[in-house]
Parts: structure tokens; C-alpha cells; sequence
């Protein structure tokens, strides 16, 4: 069954330390089973959850990221952000299909000039990975890279060109 509860189960990702506070996500639990954004200080005391997932931000499996008071992260088929304080969850895009997304993006999110970049696996065209950028307000959506399908899938190991399922965060040097 769903496991459901007050304050999420099974946290995952690292936690993002901001202004001696804790952010993370959980991949269960909550009111709705499907995991939740929380925060801590990092004393231990004032745990609080942010946001309890629905269907389309189910079991968020990534990091969180922060600019200025603002979370943004990923989980189940959506991008979403929210304020440190719990206000303003917004889903800034909705993935549907392998066009540009599935309910398996959880390679993270890297932020830079208020654009998020993601290498994510099981998404993207052909559905074995994509690249992609979007800006923190959700309205531009850019498809950099869609990972080819492999020649061969069995017998195991698949094979192509250029690999397949990005797992990790982006980095820039």
C-alpha cells in the first residue's frame, strides 16, 4: 500500500544547507504517500514540511537547488519550485510522454543565471535521456541533447554511440 504520514519517508538527494537551515525532499510518505520538501535547522529543532506531493511530483529522487529564496527541484514529471518559507509552490514545466520527460527525471538540477540545466535519464525523444535547460520562472523550455537508442539492448550490455540514461548532476567549470 501508500505509505502515508505526516512528514514524508524515505528522504532523498543530499541535503542544500541555506541560512543554518536544512532543505530536502522525501520519496514517500506525506499526506498524499508521495514524498514531500521539508526543512530543518541545523540544531535539529523546527522541522517543517513545504510542499506534500500530488500524482504529477510523485517521490521527488534529487537534490534540491537554491537561488535567492527560492527551491526548485525535480521529481515524477514535473520541475518545480517553491520559497524557503513554504509559499509559492509553482510546477514551472509538466513533462509528458518521452517528448521531454517521464516520471523517472531525477538526475538533478544545476542552476546558473537563473537557468536550470538537466541531464536526465528515461526522458527526451527518444527516451533514453535528454539534456535540457529551463529558466527559473518556467517560461523558456530549451531541448539541448536527446540521446540515441541503443543497437542492441539485449543481450545485455545496450550499445550505441553515445551512451544512454544520464545519471548525476550537471557541473560547470
Amino acid at each position: 500500500g501508500v505509505l502515508t504520514n505526516s512528514d514524508g519517508a524515505n528522504p532523498n538527494g543530499r541535503l542544500l544547507f541555506s541560512n543554518f537551515k536544512l532543505y530536502g525532499t522525501t520519496s514517500a510518505g506525506g499526506t498524499n504517500g508521495l514524498g514531500t520538501v521539508f526543512v530543518v535547522s541545523t540544531n535539529g529543532s523546527a522541522f517543517a514540511v513545504l510542499h506534500h506531493f500530488d500524482a504529477n511530483g510523485a517521490s521527488p529522487n534529487s537534490d534540491l537547488v537554491l537561488s535567492g529564496g527560492t527551491l526548485f527541484g525535480i521529481g515524477g514529471s514535473q520541475i518545480f519550485s517553491i520559497n524557503t518559507n513554504g509559499t509559492g509552490f509553482t510546477v514551472l514545466k509538466q513533462f509528458d510522454g518521452y517528448v521531454d520527460g517521464s516520471s523517472y527525471a531525477n538526475s538533478g538540477l544545476t542552476i546558473s543565471n537563473n537557468t536550470l540545466f538537466c541531464a536526465a535519464s528515461t526522458v527526451g525523444d527518444n527516451g533514453f535521456g535528454q539534456i535540457f535547460s529551463l529558466t527559473t520562472n518556467g517560461a523558456n523550455y530549451a531541448d539541448f541533447y536527446d540521446f540515441t537508442p541503443p543497437i542492441q539492448i539485449y543481450p545485455n550490455p545496450p550499445t550505441n554511440s553515445n551512451g544512454i540514461y544520464p545519471n548525476g548532476g550537471m557541473t560547470f567549470i
